[in-house]
């Protein structure tokens, strides 16, 4: 079975799958134990499913976006998993590629819920992305809002409330660059159309790659300002220089948490290349972040 992914950016799209039961359930009821499944002779009819794929529209042509929520609307009623937890977040997943957002949203709380236990105390995972994405989405189709608005809101509800390396890690992710999950995208489509008929798998890929670009695509704008937010209330940030023996002045700068203990072990870098600056993520991690740039570079005199 070819799997129309590259390894580039799979990572990321893999995360990213998501789904749910909660359309199908009320929202108060208890989880179920298991997912009920059709009767024997539905699934013997369901199991060999393909789907028809034709397209010949540009990635970013409106046309493939509807071609997208079409093949999702189709995917819905006969996607199954024994999984409960796989079931929720690949149907979120689906849903959120249809268009339906506010189910969408209550699957993805469902699936919340029931990870609420088994997560607590493990790093923050991807999946908080899909999380932030379907709640803005919904907002948006129900409170008739704009995007940008909506899902701000959603990320100050959410993020400030994440410990500092939590935070970082989730507004980093936030940032990631497009190109190469559009390139990866992309891949999956030619080979789409080349075969013109997916299995359950292939397009259930092909829609891990959609979705993973379409929301990196629709939230990618606002990660600086949003983390520059989050990073002023969580850091200091102080520029200085630093003197050699001979006198000569180096810039630098610091960063570190604004709340607890201020004596903190200190890790300094010192570099030529003035994009890099990683005093942020040393301080995210409970250190004071020092990036120290070599003489003629980042405001240092030669």
């Amino acid at each position: 079975m070819n799997r129309l992914s590259v390894l580039s950016a799979s990572l990321i799209a893999l995360m990213l799958l998501p789904g749910t039961l909660a359309a199908q359930m009320s929202p108060n009821a208890p989880p179920p134990t298991q997912i009920p499944m059709p009767p024997p002779q539905v699934q013997a009819q369901l199991q060999p499913q393909n789907f028809e794929f034709r397209l010949t529209s540009p990635l970013d042509d409106p046309a493939t976006a509807e071609a997208m929520r079409d093949l999702a609307a189709r995917m819905l009623p006969v996607y199954q998993n024994k999984s409960i937890d796989q079931y929720l977040s690949t149907l979120s997943s689906l849903q959120l590629v249809a268009g339906n957002y506010p189910a969408a949203d209550e699957s993805r709380r469902e699936l919340q819920e029931r990870r609420r236990k088994p997560d607590a105390g493990r790093p923050v995972g991807r999946n908080v992305l899909l999380d932030l994405y379907a709640q803005a989405r919904a907002k948006e189709a129900t409170q008739k809002i704009a995007f940008d608005e909506a899902f701000t809101q959603s990320f100050r509800a959410v993020v400030p409330k994440l410990g500092d390396r939590d935070a970082y890690t989730v507004t980093t992710w936030m940032a990631a660059p497009l190109p190469p999950l559009r390139e990866a995208l992309q891949r999956a489509l030619d080979g789409a159309k080349a075969h013109g008929s997916l299995s359950m798998d292939e397009a259930l890929e092909l829609v891990r790659h959609y979705l993973a670009y379409d929301t990196h695509r629709r939230f990618g704008a606002l990660a600086f300002a949003l983390a520059a937010e989050d990073d002023k209330a969580r850091y200091l940030f102080e520029d200085t220089v630093i003197r050699t023996r001979a006198g000569v002045p180096i810039q630098a700068r610091i960063v570190r948490p604004r709340h607890g203990d201020p004596r903190r072990p200190a890790l300094l870098e010192f570099t030529i290349d003035t994009t890099a600056d990683e005093s942020r993520a040393r301080a995210a991690h409970g250190y004071a972040g020092v990036m120290a740039y070599t003489r003629g570079k980042g405001g240092s005199q030669n």
